[in-house]
């Protein structure tokens, strides 16, 4: 069984594998459109296509949109956000690939035991954030957060698909004699 897991946004992270194994991850920038969300979401749409034929996930999971309009935000901002997350559950449902949105605070808590933490201001504080040093400690040299919140998405999707083998990814369930 292979899972997909999606971090949603202009600069999409994704993670993909099998539950147990180690995920192969990447990220991809979706170009800047202005209000033309058509061309954004055809832009989407090619790239999930490449990595559904490249990859034949059986299980797409993806973070679900929780925004707020605030700060640098804005309603195209969400507009896009919802958009992505629509064009993905249609995508797969045509394809008859299983899709399931995850909550971010369960996906948060369930990879690295807190769910109360943002997303780093500046570049520079990516060694901080918490999905990057998860990633890093199990050997998954991701190089930004979104590839660290899709590891993370993919690793919350890969325990409810398989609970026993992903635990092989889990240095706590290894510790403690593999549960």
């Amino acid at each position: 069984m292979i899972v997909l897991g999606l971090d949603l946004a202009t600069q999409t992270g994704w993670a993909v594998g099998s539950p147990g194994s180690s995920p192969i991850f990447g990220s991809f920038r979706l170009p800047k459109t202005g209000n033309d969300v058509g061309e954004f979401l055809l832009a989407y749409w090619a790239e999930l296509g490449r990595l559904v034929k490249d990859h034949q996930p059986q299980i797409v999971t993806f973070e679900a949109p929780l925004f707020m309009v605030r700060g640098n935000s804005n309603a195209m901002t969400a507009y896009k956000l919802m958009s992505l997350a629509g064009l993905t559950e249609f995508f797969c449902k045509a394809k008859g690939i299983q899709v399931f949105d995850a909550d971010q605070q369960t996906v948060k808590k369930h990879f690295t035991g807190k769910g109360n933490f943002g997303k780093p201001k500046s570049a520079a504080g990516i060694a901080d954030y918490p999905p990057y040093i998860v990633c890093h400690n199990r050997g998954w040299m991701v190089a930004n957060t979104d590839e660290a919140d899709a590891c993370s998405v993919w690793d919350f999707a890969c325990y409810h698909a398989d609970p026993k083998a992903a635990r092989q990814n889990d240095p706590l369930a290894l510790a403690a004699g593999g549960w």
